[in-house]
């Protein structure tokens, strides 16, 4: 299968947008070869030893045509917030910007646009952010991305700007047939003391099947803040592989929460390097897995220099036959004195056929540095359960309270209320509570 990506980007790739800037062409050029060398991953790979993506591979999928879909209020509004309108937002529906559901309020000054515009607007400073880009040739899903890439969104905050509003960057999905692929690419760039929170949100409204290949890049300035959410609350029967990088210089604060809840298959990977000193950075997550659902994150904190701090907490809720995977890595370079990191990943399992590949990882180098990670496997307490019971409550409902408190040691980890509040009723939702 890999032969079909390899002639479909000769194909493609007069028509893909930024065709007539020469070093992206260039760009495009070297991750498809860096493709046809490693092909798609096996569980032979260490990365992806739990994880067997030949249920995308088998598939020969073809680019999204962007054919704009109508949808009723009632089928999207379970997905977005209640007072969505007050927040700016990109919108894309099938690939493609939706600009009528985009609304670019509240930015003031802050850059809120689509790929191919940024192309063309803001080319320097996009060639600069690509060129040192070399996550895709460990990563033969990047390196799809980096051929296909089509639209996604441009994100700039000038220096010393705070955002009270999140910015929401939503990709709906419901194609017509089942041999559609969207490869999307996001940028935020937070200039010196900038402050925001970025949502990232991939919605499927209709059983349909797909592929989503998505890869998002942030560069976090001297003294800059971002908090970004990712919601993946696909198609059961999609495929969505996304790869979220992090540059973070000195005195910067980054913090990530990955929400999994869609999907037949899901892998999130989140890479963070503290690359000056003083960098703080937390990764959360919380993913539920049910039916025949397979959910795997892999999660890298790079201690490039010293005096920095790290935190991590990933959640998971594993029902019926869903199977879980959690991969995190903490490295402490050699020069990284006096790093501070902690990691720790805890997993619900609510039935028998569950399952969970855990793998808490640290690689230290230095000597002067404080660490620890650990992973907990359990199922609900009985006592509890039974107290609750004894109160009137019925089984249902004594379980899902049960796990809704579990969620939210995540949830409250969220700084902006808004989103922290929109994040508590999708939970909900997909709790059935």
């Amino acid at each position: 299968m890999k032969e079909h990506y390899l002639s479909y980007f000769q194909k493609q790739k007069d028509g893909l947008c930024g065709k007539e800037f020469p070093w992206l062409k260039r760009i495009r050029e070297e991750a498809i070869s860096v493709f046809a060398k490693t092909g798609f991953p096996t569980t032979k790979d260490e990365r992806w030893k739990h994880t067997d993506v030949s249920s995308i591979v088998q598939i020969p999928f073809e680019l999204g045509n962007g054919a704009k879909k109508e949808f009723s209020n009632s089928t999207l509004d379970p997905f977005f917030p209640k007072n969505s309108k007050e927040f700016s937002s990109l919108f894309f529906v099938n690939g493609k910007l939706d600009q009528e559901r985009s609304n670019l309020n509240r930015l003031e000054g802050v850059k809120v646009k689509n790929f191919s515009q940024a192309l063309r607007e803001d080319n320097d400073l996009l060639r600069k952010v690509f060129e040192s880009q070399t996550s895709f040739k460990n990563n033969p899903f990047l390196a799809l991305n980096a051929a296909f890439m089509e639209n996604g969104a441009f994100v700039f905050l000038p220096t010393s700007k705070r955002l009270e509003y999140p910015i929401y960057l939503i990709f709906v999905s419901s194609p017509t047939n089942d041999l559609t692929s969207f490869y999307s690419k996001n940028i935020v760039f937070a200039q010196e003391g900038s402050q925001a929170s970025i949502v990232e949100m991939y919605v499927g409204p209709e059983k349909n099947r797909y592929f989503v290949n998505t890869a998002t890049q942030i560069i976090v300035e001297v003294g800059a803040s971002i908090e970004h959410t990712k919601i993946q609350l696909e198609s059961e029967d999609a495929f969505h592989i996304g790869a979220v990088s992090v540059l973070q210089n000195r005195s910067s604060q980054f913090t990530s929460q990955s929400l999994s809840f869609g999907g037949a298959l899901t892998r999130n990977d989140f890479c963070s390097v503290l690359n000056e000193e003083g960098g703080e950075c937390s990764l959360n997550g919380l993913y539920i897995a049910k039916g025949k659902q397979h959910v795997d994150h892999y999660t890298t904190i790079d201690h490039a220099k010293p005096h920095c701090m790290s935190r991590e907490l990933y959640k998971g809720i594993l029902d019926g036959h869903g199977h879980g995977v959690f991969t995190g890595k903490i490295i402490v370079r050699k020069d990284a004195q006096k790093s501070d990191a902690y990691q720790m990943n805890r997993n619900l399992l609510l039935s028998k056929d569950a399952l969970i590949d855990t793998t808490p990882q640290l690689e230290i180098f230095a000597n002067d540095v404080k660490c620890s990670h650990g992973a907990t496997v359990g199922k609900l307490d009985e006592d509890e359960l039974f107290y609750l019971r004894s109160r009137g409550l019925e089984l249902n409902t004594a379980r899902n309270l049960l796990v809704q408190g579990y969620t939210n040691e995540v949830i409250d980890l969220i700084k902006n209320k808004n989103v922290q509040q929109h994040v508590k009723e999708l939970v909900l939702q997909r709790l059935g509570a």
